[in-house]
């Protein structure tokens, strides 16, 4: 590519000028002849037409009687004098375009060797697999590749060739870096890793040359592991007849990266490991086998891997309680957390028990900082007005009471008033179980509980707010994922997208209508259930207004009693 850039410049200023008499100039080219230039070597440059570059050039016999024809011409136009000899001139011009390439070339090769510092080579890792709290199904499915390089001659005698790689997809902060750090550690062999990212320069070829130069490293260091993070930036699936140049350049990069993995040469001391939260935009010819042998899926942990993390995190903190009981508590109410909130919880913890000048890190202290995490901190400088404060105490008894007492939802553990983050000026947060699957009947109580809030502001308050346009936004997607996803409704197990502009409009009236019926539905079962219990609401939505938060034992004594 450079070699072409110089060859163009080269052209640009070098093309080639034709020699004339002065017989033909005078009687040819003189009329359209706007500036001469004279050289020692009687040497004679024009222009034509106020162009900025020559064409042509003549040999002067005598320079004086060629003046001398010029003034008898009454020529108007600039000649010049230059003492710089032409060879001396096109040396200099020569000079400046090897400059020029060498500086794209330095910048080239910058880029290139650039990139070692980029990749971090780890000799000697500490973590091990016994380190990696939770994760007990990924832990499992990974310790066949830590077998295998510890104990490869068992393999080998039966037929058996190692994997080239796995790739580790899911959501972010489930620990993919940690555990393929780990299996490095396990066996004791050297860990490289780099970014994706790293790999995408504006430089032609230097994507791919530095895919060469980490395969490189790794033969060198074999056996080894290579771990890319992010490696849907260096794999995305590849564009058919791409024009543009980054598309281009990705594309080499990623064939380079295809031909290392499953090429001519031999890699079998070398495993790869490939980290992403988007599977689906990956390049089709990186996931077959004799690549990426192995899928690992990383889901976010259950709970009992939640109280394994935290009992991780908390062996490191200043714990007064019995820190097995406080890891159950805390893996109970942290449902959809990832191990990074885990650890991110644990860390706002500590900061919160400095903050307020406390020997020991208590429960209440972390519950307040997972409340830090899903909704922002308390606005304790922020206060509603007192009818506001009413009307959001009795929107979230509403919430509270329905969600205690229906069959199929579970009870509040923790209902307050008290302004975070952005927007939230209350919640109630109820103790979800870890179940993968939802029955109809828990869907139809769940609408009911989105509709609490809006229903006490209209009996209690005489009126609503916009307080409730969370709770309709969530009912509606419910609602109709409940006809048109699941199945449920009247239409029976139908699955369309309600967005889609090409469905019929009888069908889009019929799902409509279900999902009227539907919140209509659940309207009235709960509107009759918080008109039965009246005095509870109130009870409740006194005591938020008294206390600001109640917490399970609070709300079994007000509901129960």
């Amino acid at each position: 590519m450079l070699f072409w850039v110089a060859i163009g410049i080269f052209v640009k200023f070098y093309e080639k000028n034709i020699q004339i008499s002065e017989k033909n100039f005078f009687n040819n080219y003189y009329p359209n002849t706007t500036q001469i230039d004279f050289y020692r070597n009687n040497t004679a440059y024009i222009y034509l037409n106020n162009e900025t570059k020559t064409s042509y050039f003549l040999n002067v016999e005598n320079r004086e009687n060629f003046l001398e024809e010029l003034k008898v011409r009454d020529f108007e136009y600039d000649y010049l004098f230059k003492e710089t000899p032409v060879f001396l001139k096109k040396i200099v011009d020569m000079g400046m375009i090897i400059i020029l390439v060498g500086v794209l070339m330095l910048c080239r090769g910058y880029m290139t060797m650039g990139f070692s510092g980029h990749i971090k080579s780890n000799n000697k890792v500490s973590v091990k697999l016994k380190d990696v709290a939770g994760l007990e199904y990924n832990k499992k499915e990974i310790f066949e590749f830590v077998d295998f390089l510890k104990n490869r001659d068992k393999y080998l005698k039966i037929g058996a060739r190692m994997p080239r790689g796995a790739l580790l997809h899911g959501p972010p902060g489930t620990g993919k870096t940690l555990l393929a750090k780990a299996v490095a550690g396990e066996c004791g062999i050297s860990f490289i890793s780099v970014s994706g990212s790293d790999f995408s320069q504006m430089f032609v070829g230097v994507g791919a040359s530095r895919v060469r130069s980490l395969f490189k490293e790794a033969r060198e260091k074999a056996p080894c592991i290579i771990f890319i993070d992010e490696i849907d930036a260096l794999a995305r699936s590849r564009i058919k007849c791409s024009m543009s140049g980054g598309s281009a350049e990705r594309d080499n990069t990623l064939n380079r990266l295809l031909v290392e993995l499953d090429g001519f040469e031999d890699n079998d001391n070398i495993l790869l490991f490939g980290a992403t939260n988007r599977l689906d935009i990956l390049d089709k010819a990186l996931l077959r086998p004799g690549r990426f042998d192995r899928k690992i899926r990383f889901e976010l942990p259950e709970k009992k891997d939640r109280e394994e993390i935290f009992k991780y995190y908390l062996k490191k903190m200043s714990i007064e309680e019995d820190i097995d009981e406080l890891s159950k508590k805390l893996g109970r109410i942290s449902i959809g957390f990832s191990c990074a909130d885990i650890a991110n919880i644990c860390n706002e913890g500590s900061i919160l028990s400095v903050r307020k000048k406390t020997k020991f890190v208590s429960l209440k202290i972390l519950e307040e900082a997972i409340d830090n995490v899903i909704l922002g901190p308390e606005k304790k400088t922020f206060r509603l007005m007192d009818d506001e404060r009413r009307q959001v105490a009795y929107h979230e008894s509403g919430h509270a009471i329905i969600s205690y007492f229906f069959e199929h939802t579970q009870p509040p553990i923790k209902v307050s008033i008290m302004p975070r983050g952005a927007s939230a000026l209350g919640f109630s947060q109820s103790d979800y179980k870890d179940t993968k699957l939802h029955s109809k009947s828990e869907l139809k109580d769940r609408m009911a509980v989105l509709l609490g809030g809006r229903l006490a502001e209209e009996i209690f308050c005489d009126d609503f707010t916009t307080g409730a346009s969370d709770d309709i936004e969530k009912l509606t997607s419910l609602a109709y994922k409940f006809v048109c996803v699941y199945g449920m409704s009247s239409i029976g197990p139908f699955y369309c997208d309600w967005r889609d502009k090409q469905i019929s409009e009888e069908l889009k009236k019929k799902i409509d209508s279900d999902v009227k019926i539907l919140i209509d539905e659940a309207y009235l079962r709960a509107k009759e259930f918080i008109m039965k219990n009246k005095e509870k609401v109130h009870k409740l939505a006194g005591e938020l207004l008294e206390k600001e938060t109640l917490v399970t034992d609070d709300l079994k004594n007000i509901l129960d009693g």
